[in-house]
């Protein structure tokens, strides 16, 4: 049985290796970046260690340079576990630290075994010079070595086009700008094989930095380091020039390149801009090819194809922060312009209840003297005077009515000053002895179920019962009026008032049916608005605001009150109300 340590920052790659080792007898350490793995080394010796190349904190060269620097852990075996598209690159990096192999994402099990098991030397290598067979085999080989290296470069290409797709549907979800640069470093550097990758993105003067990401460093030499001036070596070239940038640094002096000399050594460097067909952004910087002097034209190629994808999504999040802030002060604006019509119809509400209560007296002398005239004059003067004072006393009378009313509807919308729960029945009964003249006059005839008892202002309720069952006897026709009042809970299979407004939970549905003219449907909403009739008051008396009352009435209690009609058929009012105790 072997120790053998994975070190990798995805957990699903460790979680892959422990699940496939475990079963032979191994015992299985994890690391989750080079730093973490150091130390897990050092204390616990293991015969084999297999690294990521790409880990933030350290990475995989780093890790195994410091391996090696410690006499003490310096034999320790060592395999590249990295992309298939990085293949290459990681070779190169193994030869010079002493990785004794390299296995690709993703790779059979099957060969993961073999190669673990040859590194421990629990299998040997083949030996021994090879037969005429193997011979043919090895110069086939050698003969389509260049068929097979354009093929794998190819596959190559192919891992790294899919990888792109792949990052730019994860980016395309990201809408913190902040959030999505931090992406765009940790994911692109893995992509184009970078030790290091930055995102850089200009203020709208193109004057200084609005946001700088790095990945690839330890967090601690992040925090120390200055952010770079976009005026200055390479920064200003992609500024200006807004065009792919590759150099080599042999000396790895980042001054040598425009770079703040706190930043750590850059010997190759690869920055292309994020820009739009409308405005520039800013740019992605790579430093430190894996594996290599230099990056490549296709590594420029893959790194230009991301930063327009970049620079779509960023774009596209500058677009969503804006849309957000809007919506943030529309809706503050909507409140503000709520809490000031609340303010307007409290102030409105006050000057009609003041100015009704005001003009009550001096029309009331008006009423008296125009009927004291009509009754001591009539007679005295012609025909033509005799109708004017009639005009004049029934005008004063229907001012007098239509004062009253407006004083009412202007005290049902007020607050009320006494909820309670409050019994139905005795509610209606009192509604009832109001109306008695009428109903005796016009043998109309009132049923009901049992009613609830909800939580109301009780001389509110009675007004409500009295102006819908007054409109039942008012509205009758030709036949005896017969009127039914009704209450169940409301349930959401009930029926529902226009626009499909749902009575309240835990409510009551009160209906009030009548056998009278009706009304036809399109006129449902209208006739709740104040000063709305839809007869002469030849025909039919009254100021047309009973109905607004009864809506303010129940509205005010958390209810909603619609009507349910056709012409010649009668109605029915429906309204809810919320439940009291029993």
């Amino acid at each position: 049985m072997a120790t053998i340590l994975i070190v990798d920052d995805n957990p699903i790659n460790r979680e892959v290796f422990v699940a496939l080792l475990e079963y032979t007898g191994h015992r299985l350490l994890e690391a989750a970046d080079g730093a973490e793995g150091l130390q897990i080394v050092r204390s616990a010796r293991p015969d084999l260690i297999i690294a990521d190349v790409l880990m933030p904190t350290m990475d995989g060269f780093e890790f195994v340079r410091q391996v090696r620097a410690d006499p003490a852990i310096a034999h320790s075996r060592v395999i590249f576990y990295t992309a298939a598209y990085h293949e290459n690159e990681a070779r190169r990096l193994a030869e010079k630290c002493g990785v004794i192999d390299i296995l690709t994402k993703p790779t059979e099990a099957e060969v993961v075994l073999d190669t673990i098991n040859t590194a421990l030397g629990l299998a040997e290598p083949p030996a021994g010079p090879p037969s005429a067979e193997e011979f043919d085999r090895e110069h086939l080989r050698l003969m389509t070595d260049k068929l097979s290296q354009k093929v794998a470069e190819l596959e190559s290409v192919s891992l790294r086009l899919a990888a792109l797709i792949d990052l730019s549907r994860n980016l395309a979800s990201q809408h913190n700008p902040e959030q999505l640069l931090e992406d765009v470093t940790t994911m692109a550097r893995q992509l184009i094989g970078a030790m290091v990758a930055v995102a850089a993105i200009v203020d709208e003067e193109e004057e200084a930095l609005r946001h700088f990401k790095i990945s690839g460093l330890d967090d601690e030499t992040k925090a120390h380091l200055s952010w770079p001036s976009p005026n200055e070596g390479v920064n200003q070239f992609l500024m200006t020039e807004r065009r792919p940038l590759r150099r080599r640094n042999p000396g790895g002096d980042s001054r040598a390149l425009g770079l703040p000399a706190d930043h750590p050594s850059v010997y190759s460097y690869l920055g292309v801009p994020i820009t739009s067909p409308s405005h520039f952004y800013g740019w992605l910087g790579f430093r430190n090819k894996l594996g290599g002097d230099e990056f490549s034209e296709e590594d420029e190629r893959l790194a230009m194809s991301l930063a327009a994808q970049v620079a779509v999504v960023y774009e596209n999040a500058l677009r969503y922060e804006e849309i957000q802030r809007h919506a943030a002060e529309l809706e503050q604006r909507v409140k503000e312009r709520t809490a000031e019509l609340a303010r307007s119809n409290a102030e409105l509400e006050q000057f009609a209840y003041v100015a009704s209560h005001d003009l009550q007296e001096p029309l009331r002398k008006i009423v008296g003297f125009t009927q004291l005239l009509a009754h001591r004059y009539h007679g005295q003067f012609d025909a033509e005077a005799d109708e004017f004072i009639t005009y004049v006393v029934d005008g004063a009378l229907r001012m007098q009515n239509l004062i009253q009313d407006l004083l009412s509807y202007s005290r049902a919308g007020r607050l009320p000053t006494a909820l309670a729960p409050v019994d139905c029945q005795v509610v209606l009964a009192r509604a009832l002895s109001n109306l008695q003249a009428a109903i005796e006059e016009n043998r109309a005839v009132v049923t009901s179920d049992p009613l609830p008892t909800v939580t109301a202002e009780a001389g509110a309720l009675v007004q409500l019962f009295q102006n819908l069952i007054g409109n039942a006897i008012k509205f009758r026709g030709d036949r005896q009026p017969l009127i039914h009042v009704s209450a169940q809970p409301a349930r959401s299979d009930e029926p529902t008032p226009p626009e499909e407004v749902v009575a309240p939970p835990a409510g009551w549905l009160f209906s009030v049916r009548d056998d009278g003219i009706g009304l036809d449907p399109q006129f449902a909403d209208r006739i709740f608005g104040i000063f709305q009739r839809l007869h002469g008051r030849g025909d039919y008396p009254g100021t047309g605001i009973g109905l607004a009352i009864c809506k303010r009435i129940v509205e005010r209690d958390g209810g909603r009150i619609w009507v349910e009609s056709q012409p010649g058929q009668g109605a029915t009012f429906y309204f809810t109300l919320p439940a009291g105790d029993e």
